[in-house]
């Protein structure tokens, strides 16, 4: 073998040779765009050679976001025996590798198995905090079954090549973020992958969220890890959800028509950018936009083809960034700091602080470290919520250290919202549980601005009202996946009527905001779901935009049937961030016996929506147990309120179907002055920029339809 070919033998279980070979340099100078060979070994006779296409449109592709070169190198040696204790299934890399993707020729191809090229991934992911063994042999299981999974639905032409994992420092320039709320909807940015101006990185929690079950899936479970496939068709394939259906024109009984857009899984649509479940194939559309984009291998006209279950190999391989494993490993030992579970003796004072029925969905977990009488915490790391296994399980906090501060809001349905805190002791358990007196939780207005700063950086305003008439003492605003320990940044009031912060840039649009107040602290999450300049082609949704834990979404529909351009589209300037507000005020303005059955999300637009696109409203909500039963909710109707300054309004024009299965009521957002007042989301015009939002919040009401 020459000096210009490295060899990397693989059989079904494990490499053979060198470890980071496949894993590249970090700068893949002139001299270094080596030949590399990849063989599979997949009988004792047949060998199958993969050589890296060094040449033309597919030639290495480097990632355009990189860190500086001291956020790559192991400060410290690995000691012997913390290199002995490195995961078995794991390898150590003292460097990020530059490469985003490869393509290699496959010498020869087989029929049913490989293509004549194959797309290999380099994948970075970024953890939010140090995992324990088990989280991180779950990780590699996920991955392992999401190449699978990718190589099957794109019939052996593309699987990831190695996936690599560290923690925050690799933040900004990794493809896929993982944070420890089991509530954060995975999102991501059409095309993220080569985007040029902003870090857009697959962003996703500690597992996804199952509603009807009250749980998380763990990321290996196949619910899970062929939704990370459908996010990475978003990011690095350029596909566009395709479960959309055409606008639908609703009649009701006072005979009236409205139109709305709802997601919906379209009959015959076998691409698991409509569905997940039960396939493992793309769309026409799909291997039509493979193509015309980076992927020039992939042929024009294609034929329908059974399988590849599996990439016959030990791909991808695995690596811990070094000097992050050099912490990590050292933490390894230390006790996880967990909410005890119900029925423990350690959680008996919790649970009587909270002083009614418990609902685990609805309690809201959060630490904060750094949190003092006088400052807002350096970091939050949200947990999400309590799961159905809280009962019987501990609730594992991931993050969190000795004096953080564990914040619980229970804010169920129809009852008052409690505020608990405690502190992590130096044996890593949750001690002094205690409320706080407030009885008022802020409604907090993320408001983009239409500039950008100079780096194409979104800014915002942020309004915070409290239902007591006080005023906010201290507002902070942490955005999500920052690569710094500490990423809070402290918010001063504009003056006014309400609080109003000054205009503030952040580097994403998915973050919490941290609100202390006289009677105790509050958080919000907020999310912009998705980032319009990246184009999905019609009739796609051509405005994202949702809340933080799904359950709030804005759908659109463009009936030209024209692709969006980067040059022609009038989309891409138009933001819309989605605040989950910590609770539900002013219930006493609802009609009597209404009964409350989602949160109350809050939205705000830099623009009028563009009502040619028939923007539709999609709320999901949950039943309390009293109407579970079909005869007594068919007995009042599934309702949208707008708040109205502090009064609740109802909405006229909402199409909720009266099921115990899909739980979603839809309201179209277009502007009509005698039956919509009030409505700054499509207002051409506002008094006030930071005026153009919204709440709305979902209800049963027993009036008859």
């Amino acid at each position: 073998m020459n000096k210009t070919e490295q060899l990397l033998i693989l059989n079904a279980d494990q490499p053979i040779n060198e470890p980071a070979v496949l894993a590249g340099p970090k700068g893949l100078a002139a001299d270094r765009h080596v030949s590399v060979d990849v063989t599979y070994v997949s009988s004792p006779v047949e060998q199958i050679r993969l050589q890296l296409v060094t040449e033309g449109a597919d030639q290495p592709f480097l990632r355009i976001h990189t860190l500086p070169d001291e956020l790559y190198q192991s400060k410290n040696p690995l000691a012997a025996a913390i290199k002995q204790a490195a995961p078995a299934t794991f390898e150590l890399l003292d460097h990020v590798p530059d490469w985003a993707y490869r393509c290699y020729a496959v010498k020869p191809a087989q029929q049913g198995v490989f293509q004549t090229h194959l797309y290999l991934f380099n994948v970075v992911v970024a953890l939010e905090w140090q995992p324990d063994p088990i989280f991180l042999e779950q990780l590699r299981w996920a991955f392992q079954q999401a190449s699978d999974f990718l190589f099957d639905a794109t019939d052996g032409w593309m699987a990831f090549g190695q996936v690599i994992i560290g923690g925050q420092n690799l933040m900004e320039t990794a493809d896929i973020q993982i944070m420890a709320s089991n509530r954060l909807h995975p999102r991501s940015w059409v095309g993220g992958l080569f985007e040029k101006e902003a870090h857009r990185p697959i962003r996703i929690g500690r597992g996804i969220w199952s509603d009807r079950q009250e749980v998380a899936f763990s990321w290996e479970e196949p619910e899970a890890y062929r939704i990370l496939v459908h996010e990475w068709g978003h990011y690095a394939l350029y596909l566009v959800d395709e479960y959309l259906s055409p606008p639908t024109r609703i009649a009701t009984n006072a005979s009236s028509e409205f139109t709305i857009v709802v997601p919906q899984i379209m009959a015959g649509k076998e691409s698991i950018m409509a569905n997940t479940e039960g396939i493992s194939e793309l769309s026409s559309a799909a291997w039509a936009q493979l193509r015309s984009k980076h992927y020039t291998r992939i042929p024009a006209i294609r034929r329908p083809q059974v399988g590849p279950q599996r990439l016959p190999g030990a791909l991808p391989r695995f690596f811990l960034q070094k000097n992050w494993y050099e912490r990590y490993s050292k933490a390894t030992t230390q006790p996880v700091v967990a909410v005890p579970h119900q029925g423990s003796q350690a959680a008996a004072k919790l649970f009587q602080q909270l002083q009614q029925q418990v609902q685990f969905r609805h309690c809201w977990l959060y630490v904060l470290q750094g949190l003092d009488q006088h400052n807002p915490p350096q970091q939050i790391i949200a947990q999400g919520s309590l799961d159905a296994h809280s009962a019987e399980r501990d609730y594992p906090l991931f993050g969190a250290q000795p004096d953080d501060t564990v914040v619980l809001i229970s804010t169920p349905p129809n009852l008052p919202s409690v505020v608990v805190y405690g502190t992590v002791n130096a044996e890593r358990q949750i001690v002094d549980w205690r409320p706080f007196p407030a009885q008022s939780l802020p409604v907090v207005d993320i408001v983009p601005a239409r500039q950008t700063d100079s780096k194409g950086r979104a800014q915002v305003y942020v309004r915070v009202r409290m239902p007591d008439g006080t005023r906010p003492t201290q507002v902070a605003i942490f955005p999500l996946g920052q690569s710094k320990q500490a990423n809070s940044i402290v918010l001063n009031d504009a003056g006014g009527p309400d609080w109003i912060s000054k205009p503030v840039v952040l580097p994403t649009l998915d973050g919490h905001v941290f609100v202390r107040a006289p009677g105790g602290i509050a958080i919000s999450s907020f999310s912009q779901g998705g980032d319009p300049p990246f184009h999905n082609p019609a009739p796609e949704n051509p405005i994202n935009a949702g809340s933080a834990d799904g359950n709030a979404m804005l759908f659109f529909y463009n009936k030209e049937g024209q692709a969006l351009s980067a040059e022609a589209s009038p989309y891409d300037q138009i933001k819309v961030v989605t605040t989950r507000v910590a609770d539900v005020p002013y219930t006493s303005t609802l009609p009597q016996r209404t009964r409350v059955l989602s949160a109350a999300y809050s939205l705000a637009s830099n623009a009028a929506l563009p009502a040619e696109l028939d923007p539709t409203l999609i709320l999901y909500y949950n039943l309390p147990p009293e109407l579970l039963n079909l005869a007594k909710l068919s007995q009042g109707q599934i309702l949208i309120y707008r708040l109205d300054d502090k009064r609740w309004v109802k909405q006229q024009q909402v199409f909720a179907p009266i099921t115990l299965g899909s739980l979603f009521a839809a309201m179209p957002l277009y502007y009509l002055p005698e039956q919509h007042p009030g409505r700054s989301l499509v207002q051409q015009e506002t008094a006030s920029l930071t005026q153009r939002s919204e709440v709305y919040v979902v209800c049963w009401s027993p009036e008859p339809a």
